[in-house]
């Protein structure tokens, strides 16, 4: 998730960029243009918005999966945005972390099956 929020403070900074420099080539006070335009404001950042999670949408669907399979365990999972997978907590290191393993490995859903692997 914190890809995510990132991906939407980018947008944001993308959104008051364009005002702030158009605001800058016309010469008008910028505060001013974009209080007097705050509907297009509220538009382009709601557009935005939705390009965003459009494009997020899988990775957030893998993410609240992963947090009900979590869940459903009584296990501190975590989604690697990443790599793409869902690791859930398999036990604590030396270092009094802990340490993670992708969920395929623990409930033992291998995409690989052992008849496959055989021939």
């Amino acid at each position: 998730m914190h890809f995510f929020l990132l991906f939407q403070f980018i947008g944001l900074l993308i959104i008051v960029g364009g005002f702030v420099a158009y605001a800058k080539h016309k010469e008008i006070p910028v505060f001013f243009f974009i209080w007097h335009k705050k509907k297009f404001f509220i538009i382009f950042e709601t557009l935005m918005f939705a390009v965003i999670i459009l494009i997020c949408i899988k990775p957030i669907y893998n993410n609240v999966k992963c947090s009900y399979n979590g869940h459903s365990l009584n296990k501190d999972t975590k989604y690697d945005w990443i790599n793409g997978q869902c690791q859930i907590e398999f036990g604590v290191g030396k270092n009094g972390k802990p340490t993670y393993v992708p969920y395929e490995r623990i409930r033992g859903n291998s995409t690989n099956s052992s008849e496959d692997a055989e021939e």
